[in-house]
């Protein structure tokens, strides 16, 4: 039988204030920097061999739903000040929901 169990989260603050992934001393602004440089899941792998696909597949989706959060501790990093996170950076962002796909998305839904 499939047994379903809770994900741990991907990332970890460290008591130095810096955001790593989890069982590595990989910085999340690495990952962060060259998913937003466009590059694939499987490039990053490539470069941080130390981290599994599945590491990086699952802080980028870490990062996709705390986008706010994440990019407000980006920020602050950037800034050279402490850095932390804002209260509800822990909570996903809420989705809209909206039926119909944005302008240039393509529809999920099926047709006739």
């Amino acid at each position: 039988m499939l047994r379903f169990e809770p994900i741990p989260c991907p990332v970890i603050l460290g008591a130095d204030g810096v955001i790593r992934v989890r069982g590595s001393g990989v910085v999340l602004e690495l990952v962060v920097g060259a998913l937003d440089g466009g590059a694939t899941a499987e490039q990053i792998a490539h470069h941080c061999p130390s981290l599994s696909l599945a590491q990086i597949h699952s802080v980028i989706s870490y990062v996709l739903s705390h986008r706010a959060g994440v990019d407000h501790y980006l920020r602050q990093r950037a800034r050279g000040g402490p850095a932390s996170l804002p209260p509800d950076a822990m909570r996903p962002q809420q989705r809209s929901t909206s039926s119909s796909p944005r302008s240039g998305e393509p529809s999920l839904t099926r047709r006739g």
